[in-house]
């Protein structure tokens, strides 16, 4: 957004966040050495992103992005209720917590919800409470459902997830495979503004957000974050550290068009101040 989706940029008085689910990080050894280089600590271990906090996840995005975050949710639910057939079969890679997947199954559609976070998966269930949704804890690049779907979704800056050219291509060849011959995949691309930290302090949350350039060649960033959570007067921390990349939306479609699909729609419009563009692609 982020769904990091994970960060925020002060520009024209707007919030420009991003998001929230990773699906490839490089080898831990190749990160340590670019992170040695840069004056970092060394990782000591290999995590998924937002595993560490999934429990609040939902509570420090509406508190710390509050009417954006409402304003993305509802454009994303809008455009695709606008695309979409009634009671088609919706596939959602990112889903997170069920942002997009819960209300969407709640519409009539049939949900297959994908995310890298098993914890962040298992917050989605509890918060299904009819069922309705079928998980797969699973990284877009290993995905194979055996089915084609209506529409598939990747957004909530899913991309910036992925560092390396060959697990983006994977993934893209992913989206298009799982894209039925009528149907379309809406996905979204992280401007390059978006890559920047975030402090955020209220009575109840503080998030740290640090944004480290480790290959300005490639956009490469090392980042970290802090949550701190005032709850029943107890206070919980919570810790997450993973690198991102910027793409350039000309890299991610033409590989698209590459592999069989092309942009039907610029909706970006429709998204100013997400800090992202916006595409729906088709099959040639």
């Amino acid at each position: 957004m982020f769904r990091c989706e994970h960060i925020v940029a002060e520009k024209l008085d707007a919030k420009y966040s991003w998001s929230i689910h990773a699906y490839a990080i490089i080898d831990l050894e190749k990160q340590n050495q670019r992170r040695q280089n840069m004056g970092l600590h060394p990782r000591k271990h290999k995590t998924e992103p937002h595993d560490s906090w999934a429990e609040v996840y939902d509570e420090a995005y509406e508190q710390s992005f509050g009417p954006l975050y409402t304003m993305l949710t509802d454009v994303s639910l809008e455009v695709i209720q606008e695309k979409t057939e009634a009671g088609s079969d919706i596939l959602d890679i990112g889903a997170g917590t069920g942002r997009l997947s819960i209300p969407l199954a709640e519409l009539g559609h049939t949900l297959s919800a994908v995310d890298a976070s098993a914890k962040m998966l298992e917050v989605l269930k509890r918060k299904d409470t009819n069922r309705l949704i079928k998980t797969t804890h699973c990284r877009v690049q290993s995905l194979d459902l055996n089915q084609t779907f209506d529409t598939v979704l990747c957004v909530f800056s899913v991309f910036s997830y992925l560092t390396d050219p060959k697990e983006l291509k994977t993934a893209i060849h992913s989206i298009v495979r799982h894209t039925s011959e009528t149907g379309y995949a809406l996905i979204d691309i992280p401007s390059d503004s978006s890559f920047s930290g975030l402090n955020y302090e209220s009575d109840t949350l503080s998030r740290q957000v640090t944004v480290t350039v480790l290959d300005p060649e490639i956009g490469l960033f090392d980042y970290v974050e802090n949550v701190r959570f005032l709850k029943d007067k107890k206070e919980c921390g919570y810790n997450d550290n993973f690198q991102i990349r910027y793409w350039e939306p000309k890299v991610i479609l033409d590989q698209f068009k590459t592999l069989g699909m092309i942009v039907r729609e610029d909706v970006s419009d429709r998204f100013l101040g997400s800090g992202a563009d916006y595409f729906i692609l088709a099959k040639k």
